[in-house]
């Protein structure tokens, strides 16, 4: 777009369409030249301004959600996982929370402030958790789902400690055995 009626350089090469800044050299874009007659390639894709769109589409969610921090750290959520395809994750996103909204009333805080508690979340991640929270409403109350016991903490521990015996590793008991 910032190129729409400026003069560019144009070049031919091994079957491309070399189009290139004037003043630096870079290239701008590349299109196949066709061996047909009175055939027009364009790609549409140029004219797009993709900034506005991540823009927009972080908009109409923080409109859906609320503008609050949570929303926001969504959001940046969704771009560090799937940096390279963030407006498509931002657009599944969209519609998911539309449809969540529509179906099921707004999304608790409780649940907002869990998603962006993960580690890594994409679209369809999104998309299952907000399943599996009305789809589960008793595991959904953070006091039960999250307090971990000390017996749970001593019997995940035990567990280890005997994986570790078996398997001979250092402050195991067993012995390593390896099969053919």
């Amino acid at each position: 777009m910032a190129y729409q009626s400026a003069r560019v350089g144009v070049k031919t090469e091994t079957g491309q369409l070399i189009i290139s800044d004037l003043e630096t050299g870079n290239k701008i874009a590349e299109h196949l030249i066709s061996i047909e007659k009175g055939q027009v390639i364009k790609n549409t894709d140029h004219y797009r301004d993709k900034a506005q769109r991540i823009k927009d589409l972080e908009a109409e969610l923080l409109h859906i959600l609320g503008d609050t921090e949570q929303t926001q750290a969504l959001c940046a959520l969704l771009k560090t996982t799937s940096p390279k395809i963030y407006k498509d994750q931002l657009l599944g996103a969209k519609q998911i929370v539309s449809a969540y909204c529509k179906q099921y009333g707004a999304i608790e805080a409780e649940h907002l402030s869990r998603l962006i508690n993960t580690p890594r979340l994409t679209a369809t991640g999104l998309r299952e958790r907000l399943l599996a929270f009305q789809q589960n409403p008793e595991k959904n109350n953070d006091s039960q789902s999250q307090q971990v016991t000390q017996d749970q903490v001593n019997q995940g521990n035990s567990a280890l400690a005997h994986y570790a015996a078996l398997n001979g590793h250092p402050g195991g008991q067993g012995e390593s055995h390896v099969i053919h």
